[in-house]
């Protein structure tokens, strides 16, 4: 994806909603990270988005480097951490990052929108011998799988999961992986909830708080109509006939590896 599409991306809505939800895991993905490194390593937080991966990096004196190529979310980044964390414009595939650098690379739902050939290679090029990969993505089953299958389906009928979601396939994620030399690699399996309070604040989510979902919206044409109610009617499946309350799981999965 090239440089100016990613900023329009993830520029098109406010993605805060979204990194409130994800700020739980981002918590688990530390402490992986934190354990499989020394204060001296250096630590990159891998589409580090407003920084809560990357602050929950730095307990002590580790040196986090926060990769994200979108201005306004390193603004914002940089507004809440200041000068705590080195932000660098860039993107997963080309990090600038001098090779075998890097004690682990930390990743929260960011490395998954990475060219899936193109950013792993990068990813072993920065880290140091015996560094390690840790990352989450979404799974392939699961309310957000079946949402994008559904807004998938009013564009290209029939389609199969994108590229970013089949990180959730462990075989999938194995050999891209393992095709540039990545090793020990661990697949594991989770759930999160992913509620609204009505029908309705799940349709705002989607149009106000999650940039891809917005910015696909934006891209329909004639087709918006079409896709607004199928993502509607996806969120009425999941609704309570007593409160109106959407609830729901959906899967992801943490992925560890080592260089």
């Amino acid at each position: 994806m090239a440089s100016n599409e990613i900023e329009a991306v993830w520029a098109s809505s406010d993605y805060a909603p979204t990194a409130d939800r994800l700020a739980p895991i981002a918590v688990d993905i530390a402490r992986r990270a934190l354990n499989a490194t020394t204060p001296d390593d250096t630590v990159v937080d891998l589409g580090a988005g407003h920084g809560h991966l990357a602050a929950e990096l730095q307990p002590d004196s580790r040196h986090v480097v926060a990769i994200e190529p979108v201005a306004r979310m390193r603004d914002i980044g940089i507004k809440r951490f200041g000068d705590r964390i080195q932000w660098v414009a860039a993107t997963g595939e080309s990090t600038s990052l001098p090779g075998q650098s890097v004690g682990a690379i930390a990743s929260n739902f960011g490395s998954m929108f990475c060219d899936p050939e193109a950013g792993p290679r990068e990813w072993w090029r920065i880290l140091r011998p015996g560094g390690s990969l840790i990352m989450s993505a979404w799974g392939v089953t699961g309310f957000l799988a079946e949402m994008t299958l559904v807004a998938q389906r009013v564009f290209m009928p029939g389609s199969a999961l994108p590229a970013h979601m089949r990180w959730g396939d462990e075989a999938v994620a194995r050999d891209r992986l393992q095709s540039v030399g990545f090793d020990d690699i661990a697949f594991e399996r989770h759930s999160t909830t992913w509620n609204f309070n009505s029908v309705a604040d799940g349709m705002r989510y989607y149009l106000e708080g999650s940039p891809p979902t917005a910015y696909l919206v934006k891209l329909a044409g004639d087709r918006q109509t079409a896709l607004l109610e199928a993502l509607e009617q996806h969120l009425r499946e999941y609704a309570s006939p007593e409160t109106g309350e959407v609830v729901t799981e959906t899967d992801y999965v943490i992925i560890t590896a080592r260089r």
